[in-house]
């Protein structure tokens, strides 16, 4: 058969409909890849696989920033023309809270209500999607001291990162007000205590202010939990399945049946493998963002030690099943937290002390 040019015409629009159809299809199909989350079963290396869909246009790995900048510099970035309105409503919140001290923090917070590119945005960098029907509501807890620096950093990349994914989210940053050792854990507990003041959060996440997420498509959202959020750092690209630091989630309840973090590690380290501990008594599978989804860039920074009290780690570690009941919210103890809100978050600090049987 002679193929004439009409022939040709109908060959090359069908070439040209198989490709747009399967490009199509293809780009269907990305959407719903990543996160991937493994569960890291009790006394087990073995993993099982699950994944739930993930928003359009995340799909992408991008390298933090790390050049210094401050918290106001990163609001008039993320506000632009709306700067003045967010600042105005932050100052009114603070006048107000400082001259009343019996008010109702959920009912003043709404009163204060702006809408903002899609979110109803609460002072304090309180934002809730509006078109969600039931986004996840995530408070991120950020145990710090003498990081300024970072902060700023640390909000130039979780902002817009926690934005892309809808979720109603708030940064809690506590503040250890003293000279003891530092000690996570109890930071951890006052913030979940703290921000249960201002939304019945479904799940927490505490998080170093020294780490950020490469890939966008690390999902934040309360699925999957108790989760470790890091699969792989700088220098150590992937963790061990024991680790559980650095980044790590739980559903409030969750975390109230674990009796929250221990409070009985003062300095770096310890209370992580104790979280973990806790978990995996309670009953908890573990799940893990997949490598390379769960990569984290880290700031550097110098890290204090403090070789005098490392050896009782280990001791308190053995304990820990032990300690479950005993050390965590239910022994919590401390002084009223100074709060001041800030447009991106909002700022806890409190001096707390140690408590019996501490390091």
């Amino acid at each position: 058969m002679t193929w004439n040019r009409l022939h040709y015409l109908l060959l090359g629009g069908l070439i040209i409909l198989f490709f747009t159809v399967r490009m199509y299809f293809h780009e269907k199909s990305i959407t719903k890849l990543p996160g991937r989350i493994s569960m890291v079963k009790k006394n087990q290396r073995s993993l099982s696989v699950e994944c739930y869909p993930t928003p359009r246009n995340m799909l992408d790995a991008r390298e933090p920033n790390m050049t210094v900048i401050s918290p106001q510099e990163v609001e008039h970035i993320v506000f632009v023309s709306n700067i003045h309105k967010v600042k105005s409503v932050v100052s009114h919140i603070n006048n107000e809270l400082n001259m009343n001290e019996t008010t109702k923090l959920r009912e003043t917070l709404n009163k204060f209500a702006i809408d903002f590119n899609g979110f109803v945005y609460l002072p304090g960098g309180h934002w809730k999607p509006k078109k969600y029907d039931d986004p996840s509501r995530v408070a991120l807890i950020i145990p710090f001291r003498n990081r300024e620096q970072m902060l700023g950093i640390f909000l130039r990349r979780m902002v817009p990162f926690l934005l892309r994914q809808r979720l109603q989210f708030a940064i809690f940053v506590v503040e250890q007000a003293n000279n003891l050792k530092f000690n996570r854990g109890m930071l951890a507990n006052v913030g979940f205590k703290e921000s249960l003041r201002f939304e019945d959060w479904d799940c927490i996440i505490l998080h170093d202010i020294d780490f950020l997420p490469r890939y966008n498509n690390n999902s934040y959202t309360c699925k999957n939990m108790p989760r470790h959020l890091m699969s792989g750092i700088e220098k150590r690209p992937k963790l061990y399945f024991q680790e559980f630091n650095g980044v790590t989630g739980f559903s409030r309840q969750q975390f109230v049946m674990m009796n929250g973090a221990p409070n009985r590690y003062w300095g770096w380290g310890g209370e992580d493998h104790d979280l973990r501990t806790r978990a995996e008594e309670i009953g908890f599978n573990i799940f893990r963002t997949e490598w390379p989804y769960g990569y984290y860039d880290h700031t550097p920074h110098q890290r204090r030690s403090y070789p005098e009290v490392e050896h009782k780690w280990k001791e308190f570690n053995q304990k820990a099943k032990q300690y479950i009941s005993k050390d965590g919210l239910s022994n919590l103890n401390y002084p009223k937290p100074e709060i001041k809100f800030h447009s991106l978050y909002i700022h806890i600090k409190v001096n707390i002390s140690k408590l019996p049987e501490d390091i």
